[in-house]
């Protein structure tokens, strides 16, 4: 079989409820499509066919095979997901091109490179006001060029978006095994996944049509339809954090201006500033669509929102706190104060601890090394789906099992 489509078919069975297409030390199920098979047993009898077939092991070892248009009926019911047209399960309505999978209340789809904009307002959502004179003076509209991407939207059984992730591609999606990249963009956190926008009224949910479709069209309007704030900005800085200048969207920018606000003390941990953001998305805008699908592209942070370190091995090291008078100035603080504020351990231990571990002042474990891929995101993916929705999976085991009596 097919490596790709081992691995995918793989995928899918874990989301209905087997571990693996074989192992022998618990009751599996062999999936086998199209493949000749040479004999088996029954009643006694030996038979040489080929054809579809699906062959069942019990915890004993005791086997049953089904055979067939019964094996085939089964093989095409569970995974008629992974070719959307075929999948009669949910109301699609007209898809646009690029779908990729849909599943139990998630949908993947790839859009081709393109120029986007995206309006940046510097401030926090809650202090956002919407008045020509503070748009004038505090947003950003930054047209950039963005490669492949790849988006999965989670939906509810209503049929309402409630979860919109999007990863950058080199290419369009060829393998599971191909690489996702985080987006390095205002509201997203680290792991792909958009901070969910705040709509008006109920008229701005309720305007999509309550199919596949509809949740298409929704997401991609969650991603550049929503604006962005300074809210969360953490994204923004993996430029930097994870990439060498010269290979990244920052290339071309001029030495001393990323020295002084990409590098070293300038980068923190958690959230960039006004200006790195700005800066970042003016110097993004001068690259060619070609030039963005050829550049490298942060890695993402998998299952967790932000990026997680063991931070136990920096504080317990023996220079931890010889950078804390640098810290204690760099957040003015009175140089004649100084003293007295770390006598009485007057200051916030844990933002020092970020603010240490953020510009790589004592070297720990970078845990952005994992490059993920499709195979593992989507994984992910289900899993969260069954526990935020508390689905009970189809169960192929099951199904299968339901046509065979073990003695």
């Amino acid at each position: 079989m097919d490596t790709d489509l081992y691995n995918i078919i793989q995928s899918n069975l874990a989301s209905k409820g087997i571990e693996s297409l074989y192992n022998k030390t618990s009751s599996t199920v062999l999936l086998h499509e199209h493949i000749p098979y040479t004999s088996y047993y029954f009643n006694n009898n030996q038979r040489e066919e080929s054809g579809s077939y699906i062959k069942v092991i019990d915890d004993y070892q005791n086997e049953r095979i089904i055979t067939n248009d019964t094996a085939l009926d089964l093989i095409n019911n569970y995974f008629s997901c992974l070719d959307p047209v075929k999948n009669l399960n949910r109301d699609t309505g007209i898809l646009p091109p690029g779908v990729k999978m849909i599943g139990d209340n998630y949908v993947v789809y790839e859009k081709p490179p393109t120029f986007k904009n995206v309006f940046y307002y510097n401030a926090e959502r809650d202090s956002v006001v919407d008045t020509p004179e503070s748009m004038s003076n505090n947003l950003t509209i930054a047209r950039i060029p963005i490669p492949w991407q790849l988006y999965i939207a989670k939906f509810n059984q209503a049929y309402y978006v409630y979860e919109v992730s999007m990863f950058f591609m080199n290419t369009s999606l060829l393998s599971v095994d191909q690489p996702l990249y985080l987006p390095p963009l205002p509201n997203f956190y680290t792991n792909a996944t958009l901070c969910p926008p705040i709509m008006d009224n109920m008229e701005d949910v309720d305007r999509y049509s309550k199919d596949v479709s509809g949740i298409i069209a929704s997401s991609y309007d969650w991603v550049w339809n929503s604006g962005s704030n300074h809210d969360l900005t953490e994204a923004c800085l993996h430029v930097a954090r994870q990439l060498k200048k010269d290979e990244s969207i920052l290339r071309n920018m001029p030495d001393d201006t990323y020295t002084k606000y990409f590098n070293g003390f300038s980068v923190s941990r958690y959230a960039a500033n006004v200006s790195q953001v700005t800066l970042m998305l003016k110097a993004w805008e001068e690259f060619s669509l070609q030039d963005v699908c050829e550049m490298k592209w942060p890695n993402t942070s998998g299952e967790y929102k932000n990026f997680r370190s063991d931070h136990s091995s920096v504080t317990e090291h023996s220079n931890f706190y010889d950078h804390l008078e640098q810290y204690l100035i760099e957040h003015g603080n009175d140089a004649e104060d100084i003293h007295y504020i770390i006598e009485e351990g007057d200051y916030d231990g844990d933002d020092y601890l970020q603010w240490v571990v953020g510009n790589n002042l004592i070297s720990v474990e970078k845990p952005w090394l994992t490059t993920y891929t499709y195979q593992t995101i989507l994984d992910i993916i289900i899993r969260q789906i069954t526990a935020e929705l508390r689905i009970n999976l189809t169960n192929y085991k099951k199904d299968v099992y339901s046509l065979v009596n073990f003695s």
